[in-house]
């Protein structure tokens, strides 16, 4: 009887503790400050990142030039990408390694500690395919989370021109991030 007792209990005890966690993602809503949802006009210290690639006429791609996001648990950030559908802030990305500054397995090691201490252990892996050399992915109930290390070698067939290493955390609103690529299908 006890055994079954403490099965139930544990199982009752995983499906919890993972509820909570990933729950915590919705809570939270996006990143810092920077809350999904949000309106362009509401977010202070973006400019329009002329340099991305073009969404279509929905989909607006912003950078946040403010001082105050420079890192992530010691981890410095590259850039903050802002993504917005018809105004609406859906997707926040902090990208982390540039040429001639690699970002580290020991700093993805570190980044994926710490998300796994706030937003539990049962993530999923992303498939390690192409360029994608590690990754892991977070689901909550309207708000994901995803932590990229790629290999940026991999993506050409001369690699030694390419050799660094880059990555992302990005964190986005799964309704309006799928209102957003069904405009483009």
């Amino acid at each position: 009887m006890s055994k079954i007792f403490l099965t139930i209990s544990f199982i009752i005890f995983s499906n919890v503790s993972f509820s909570q966690s990933t729950n915590d993602l919705d809570i939270k809503n996006g990143f810092r400050h920077l809350k999904l949802g949000s309106y362009v006009t509401q977010i202070k210290n973006i400019k329009k990142d002329l340099t991305a690639f073009d969404f279509g006429s929905d989909i607006e791609s912003y950078v946040y030039i403010g001082n105050d996001i420079k890192s992530i648990f010691d981890v410095d950030i590259d850039k903050v990408s802002l993504l917005f559908l018809k105004g609406k802030l859906f997707s926040i990305s902090a990208s982390f390694g540039t040429v001639g500054k690699d970002f580290t397995i020991d700093e993805y090691n570190s980044l994926l500690n710490y998300l796994k201490s706030a937003y539990g252990e049962q993530c999923i892996p992303i498939r390690k395919e192409g360029a994608t050399i590690g990754g892991e992915f977070w689901g909550g109930q309207k708000v994901a989370l995803e932590l990229i290390r790629r290999d940026e070698s991999k993506r050409t067939k001369d690699p030694s021109n390419f050799r660094w290493f880059n990555g992302y955390i990005h964190v986005y609103d799964i309704k309006l991030n799928n209102a957003a690529y069904q405009n483009e299908f």
